[in-house]
């Protein structure tokens, strides 16, 4: 027996366990790059489900809020819905102060669950308002969100603060030369710039500020203080105004006002020169014309110089 055979150093046969390591980690590759997919389309999925069932909820509270609006229940009252008629009522709160969970399905398959407390007399910012809490749950595809408001609304007069002369609720900004005699509120932050003046108290919303550039400023004494409670502004109701008005006055004020007034006098220029089809007979035609027609109105006298004794 011997070994001369033998090659140590022969490399026959290594490129099946290369490919087959190449495609080990080719493999591999695309497992961790579908496994990325996968996992990226399952967050979006669930992102989407996210905000429409957040979207529900937020119909919820709208929908609490209108019906409230609409009936005005007392303070132990609620407003309930027949799910049978779809006809509203008010009934009595429940014993732990909240009214009766309701229900309702979205056309999207979305569906939320609302809830609305008693109402609580407060008084803020010279109003005596009702306030009540809604909480409301969205639902959809197994992902839920929730949403807590509190709703507040003015029972009797003012119904507008005492004191403001002007109330926002959203952030205001003032410039220029505006002067406000009186108090000035928002829901907001409070800006005065250029020359603003504001004589009278300050009342930016809960956790805002008042902020004042160049030259603007609030009288001295007065409060830049925020609010704590935000500012309320019941809904106007304008009953048939949009479309039975006497609107039609104005414009019959516009066109008395127009045959009234004379149309103004088109300016002419030293320089203007007056049509042919308009001209007169003593209209000159030209500046020339005008400095002979101005020779001829006045007879010529001989210069002292040149006249005979």
């Amino acid at each position: 027996m011997g070994f001369r055979g033998i090659h140590l150093k022969d490399e026959r046969g290594i490129a099946l366990p290369l490919a087959l390591a190449v495609l080990a980690v080719v493999m591999i590759l695309a497992l961790a790059a579908a496994a990325a997919a996968v996992t990226a389309s399952h967050q979006s999925f669930r992102d989407g489900n996210a905000k429409r069932a957040f979207q529900a909820a937020a119909a919820g509270v709208q929908t609490a809020t209108y019906r409230t609006t609409l009936l005005q229940p007392g303070l132990q009252q609620c407003v309930v819905k027949d799910s049978s008629t779809g006809n509203l009522s008010v009934g009595p709160v429940q014993a732990d102060g909240w009214c009766a969970p309701q229900a309702e399905s979205l056309d999207d398959g979305a569906t939320y669950t609302q809830q609305v407390s008693a109402g609580t007399l407060v008084v803020a910012n010279g109003q005596q308002l009702v306030q009540r809490q809604i909480v409301s749950k969205g639902v959809i595809n197994g992902v839920a969100r929730r949403v807590d408001a509190r709703t507040s609304a003015a029972t009797t007069a003012p119904l507008f603060p005492l004191g403001y002369a002007a109330v926002s609720l959203a952030p205001v900004s003032y410039g220029n030369t505006v002067t406000i005699n009186g108090d000035v509120g928002s829901n907001g932050d409070i800006a005065l710039s250029n020359q603003a003046t504001v004589c009278g108290n300050a009342t930016p919303g809960p956790g805002d500020q008042v902020t004042t550039a160049n030259q603007a400023h609030v009288c001295n004494g007065y409060s830049t203080q925020p609010a704590t409670q935000p500012f309320t502004l019941d809904p106007v109701d304008q009953g048939l105004a949009p479309t039975q008005n006497s609107n039609g006055r104005i414009d019959q004020a516009i066109q008395a006002w127009r045959a009234a007034t004379p149309a103004p006098r088109a300016a002419r220029s030293a320089g203007t020169r007056t049509p042919a089809c308009c001209r007169s007979a003593t209209t000159p035609r030209s500046r020339s014309e005008a400095t002979s027609t101005a020779s001829a109105a006045w007879p010529s006298r001989t210069p002292r110089s040149s006249r005979s004794p």
